[in-house]
């Protein structure tokens, strides 16, 4: 260490090399100075990158380090100052050989400009220091809050108390693509598709719903910030499609209605012959024969069963009656009118009625049916079954009600049974 303190006295010991050693190391230091500044001010307005830290850290260590070594120069050199320092002793009388008290004050005089002008570089590093961190800080919140912002999946739009634009997130941007170019201040409803309804809201308002592009549903809830005097500053609109939500209620919906549809027509349906049992017709009919009484229009009903139907269950069995029955419902389905109401009135007993159609058309109608029936045997298991049946007739005028005219029509069944089976009778008024 002594060598090397020798080499850099030698170097220095005229005031020639002195003087020049110390403007190198007051420029390197200015320029260092000048360097951070110029950094901190760049890093204010954004220019340098965000992960530009480590610059910042090595210029200033430079700095400091910098620092060091002047002060450890201007010590080493020191001993230069003696002669002069022993002068100053003599005077004060202190001459001794070594460093004395006088010494070190008399050598203050040349430290101290350089050593305030360092401390001062080194308050103005720190206070760069400290503004830059304080700039980091502020950038830290707003990116933490930027974060919190893009992490919400709702539209987020905040508003102040006049309803003017003042941020959002980009799930809002989303929603209304206008707002990722509006500025700060604009009133809300200046934004394309903005609804009008969230556009004017009051400070009691929680929620809006809205619609956009037809069918996309939202929900907007609102939340206020007050300051401490409970000044409304701030609007939250937090804005949520709900869509799936509404198509799901729809669906739901819709599951209810075909339920509600199937447990409808389960009641007025006959399990085994799949048209209508005889609780709907009645209800139906009811209001149909009402209304023709009233108009004076024609409405019939007509009534059968089949011929010996017992005697096929015993035979054949009651699978194979429950056969018949399906395909004669069935065929005679397929041969009614569409606007005629047929139903399985009990047992091996049907029911029609038939309006908008005078006695002798249904006659030659049931008659159609009638002989359709006994011609086509029923087959099952191999086996053909011959049905017939019998038909009695009767006008809702004849009864003067529904339940009159199905009276009547039972009548003439009964004669059709009674006068030999597999025919159609008209029921004819005792006079």
């Amino acid at each position: 260490m002594t060598g090397l303190k020798q080499k850099i006295c030698n170097l220095i010991r005229d005031d020639g090399h002195r003087s020049i050693a110390n403007q190198v190391f007051s420029k390197a230091i200015g320029v260092l100075i000048i360097i951070n500044v110029a950094m901190v001010v760049l890093d204010l307005i954004e220019v340098f990158p965000e992960n530009a830290e480590f610059i910042f850290n090595w210029v200033e260590t430079i700095t400091v380090t910098i620092f060091i070594i002047e002060y450890m120069l201007r010590f080493w050199t020191a001993d230069l100052m003696y002669p002069r320092l022993r002068a100053a002793s003599a005077r004060f009388k202190f001459a001794r050989s070594t460093m004395s008290i006088v010494d070190i004050l008399a050598i203050l005089p040349f430290f101290l400009p350089f050593v305030t002008v360092n401390l001062t570089a080194i308050r103005l590093l720190r206070m760069l220091r400290l503004l830059r961190l304080m700039k980091l800080n502020r950038y830290s919140e707003t990116k933490t809050y930027k974060m919190v912002l893009e992490s919400i999946k709702d539209g987020f739009v905040l508003l102040d108390a006049s309803h003017k634009f003042l941020s959002s997130n980009k799930a809002a941007g989303e929603i209304f693509p206008s707002l990722n170019g509006i500025g700060k201040y604009t009133p809300i409803s200046k934004v394309k598709n903005w609804p009008a309804n969230l556009a004017s809201f009051d400070e009691n308002t929680d929620s809006v719903t809205f619609v956009l592009n037809g069918d996309n549903h939202y929900r907007a809830n609102i939340s206020k910030v007050y300051d401490d005097g409970d000044r409304l500053l701030r609007y939250i609109v937090l804005i949520r499609d709900y869509t799936e939500s509404v198509l799901l209620m729809r669906a739901e919906k819709e599951i209810v209605r075909s339920k509600i549809a199937m447990l409808e027509m389960s009641a007025n349906m006959d399990v085994l012959t799949s048209i209508h049992n005889r609780r709907y017709f009645m209800d139906t009919a009811g209001k149909i024969t009402a209304t023709a009484l009233v108009e004076g229009t024609a409405a019939h009903i007509i009534l059968f069963d089949l011929d010996h139907f017992k005697s096929v269950n015993d035979t054949f069995g009651h699978p194979a009656g429950d056969k018949v029955l399906q395909d004669i419902a069935k065929w005679v389905r397929s041969k009614v009118r569409p606007n005629d109401l047929f139903a399985r009135y009990g047992g091996e007993e049907f029911i029609i009625l038939m309006e908008n159609i005078d006695k002798d058309a249904v006659f030659e109608r049931v008659e159609a049916i009638r002989q359709a029936i006994c011609k086509a045997p029923v087959e099952f298991e191999d086996v053909k079954i011959p049905i017939s049946a019998s038909f009695g007739i009767a006008s809702v005028q004849d009864g003067g009600n529904l339940e009159g005219a199905i009276s009547c029509a039972d009548l003439a069944l009964y004669d059709a049974k009674k006068t030999g089976r597999n025919k159609a009778v008209v029921y004819a008024a005792q006079s």
